[in-house]
């Protein structure tokens, strides 16, 4: 048996899979989903309020679009992204509080992300794709970036 010259390099296989990993586009929703919850923290905080942390991000999300303008263009970023975050806090509901499982589909290029509700037997469920999921961090990272730029003081006179 010969041994291997340690002076040539080699390259390590890679996984087409692993471009996808539903595991890791879950987690990346997640704190991607952090992220905005935390856009909305600050602007209650520069508007003077305490944000109540435990209350559900929607009734947060009600609160910050109800302040009274301090910053107008916030104000109305916020309200604007509203019902699209709500879609959104539905979508993180069912990451978070479901059972994932991964389908292998014959013939399919990528693999298909079963979320099962909870109870697991009541036989419903949320299906998406990674490239679904990825799309949908994808966007709440474009409100996040949104909506932290028009609360940094540097861009509110």
């Amino acid at each position: 048996m010969a041994e291997a010259d340690p002076s040539q390099s080699f390259e390590i296989p890679t996984p087409a899979r692993a471009i996808s990993d539903p595991r890791l586009e879950r987690s990346k929703f997640i704190d991607a989903f952090a992220e905005i919850e935390n856009v909305i923290a600050a602007v209650m905080w520069s508007a003077g309020l305490e944000p109540k942390l435990s209350a559900p991000f929607g009734q947060r999300l009600d609160t910050a679009a109800g302040l009274p303008a301090s910053p107008e263009k916030l104000k109305k970023k916020i309200e604007s992204y509203r019902v699209e975050l709500l879609n959104l806090t539905a979508i993180r509901n069912v990451l978070v509080h479901s059972k994932m499982e991964v389908l292998k589909l014959v013939g399919e290029r990528e693999d298909l992300i079963c979320f099962r509700h909870v109870p697991f037997g009541s036989g419903t469920a949320t299906l998406m794709t990674c490239a679904e999921l990825r799309q949908k961090t994808g966007r709440l990272k474009q409100i996040s970036n949104q909506m932290s730029h028009l609360n940094s003081p540097t861009k509110n006179p």
